[in-house]
């Protein structure tokens, strides 16, 4: 996720000095002087930063966090016999042993995203397989009319009353 290294950065952070002024002479660390008062004033030993150093380290643990979700994870693959089965521990997942691991070169965050397209495409499929039924039975609906109080489509061969046998399947209800 960052090229920072971290744990670098904490170190510092941790040791770094803040750099503050005195408030008599105005001069920088390492310098004593005598102030207002009959004691020295000690210079503080650190620089100056934009952020708390609190808050620095807040955030380096948030970094932190979000890469164990952005890092991939290696897949420790193991099979015993006599299953048929290998397991990746580091994911706790099986899969055939001709299989991969579904994790294998992803990170949690493109594992979850690669899951959510899968089921994305999955819906839009469905959808696309309800309309195209639904468009199906109502060309079947069109066929069958009624005429004469018999079904116009199945009374070419004999005389079928309406609603015929195939409009009653389409409604659910063929024995009726």
């Amino acid at each position: 996720m960052t090229d920072l290294d971290l744990q670098e950065l904490k170190r510092q952070l941790t040791l770094a000095p803040l750099s503050i002024k005195c408030p008599s002479c105005g001069s920088g660390p390492g310098k004593d002087c005598y102030g207002n008062g009959p004691m020295p004033y000690v210079h503080a030993q650190r620089t100056p930063s934009t952020l708390p150093i609190s808050t620095a380290l807040a955030l380096i643990a948030r970094i932190e966090a979000a890469e164990l979700w952005s890092t991939v994870h290696p897949c420790n693959v193991t099979h015993e016999e006599p299953y048929d089965f290998q397991w990746c521990e580091t994911h706790d997942r099986t899969f055939p042993l001709d299989g991969a691991c579904d994790h294998e070169g992803l990170s949690v965050i493109d594992y979850q995203n690669k899951r959510e397209t899968e089921q994305r495409v999955r819906a839009i499929r469905a959808e696309d397989r309800i309309e195209e039924l639904e468009a199906t039975i109502q060309r079947v609906r069109d066929l069958h009319w009624e005429t004469l109080g018999e079904c116009a489509a199945c009374s070419l061969d004999s005389s079928t009353p309406y609603p015929c046998p195939t409009l009653k399947a389409l409604e659910g209800n063929p024995n009726d």
